[in-house]
């Protein structure tokens, strides 16, 4: 058994090496290639979705963790620190109407579907 052992040894640093690199490289390119990948600071991912919606022509307002486009009945996010803090209000139903992307709560209200869309890309990229 000592030999079997011997024998096993050398090849359980090599699999396991080879299993952190497959890992690295599998998250690597799971982003999408988006430009806000990496962001994890929760006002930095509210910025970049404020900087994403400015590009796509639309005139954001963000107070606090909250971004605005548009009149009061149009939709709104809200960021949270984390995707499981979203969840916690959504299931204590606090987040009636909200769809949950991550960390944020997209309240949808009255928006048209292209800036719903937009919105949603926004988000979806930034966290």
């Amino acid at each position: 058994m000592a030999t079997l052992r011997g024998r096993m040894r050398p090849r359980t640093p090599a699999a396991a090496a080879s299993c952190a690199i497959l890992c690295l490289l599998a998250g690597c390119s799971s982003d999408g290639g988006s430009r806000y990948a990496g962001i994890t600071d929760p006002g930095e991912r509210q910025a970049a979705t404020v900087e994403c919606l400015e590009q796509a022509g639309f005139e954001p307002r963000s107070e606090g963790n909250t971004i605005e486009v548009g009149g009061p009945d149009d939709p709104r996010v809200e960021f949270n620190i984390s995707g499981g803090e979203s969840e916690t209000r959504a299931f204590k139903g606090e987040a009636q109407g909200a769809e949950q992307i991550e960390n944020a709560l997209m309240y949808v209200r009255e928006g048209d579907d292209r800036l719903l869309e937009e919105l949603e890309t926004c988000v979806a990229e930034s966290v």
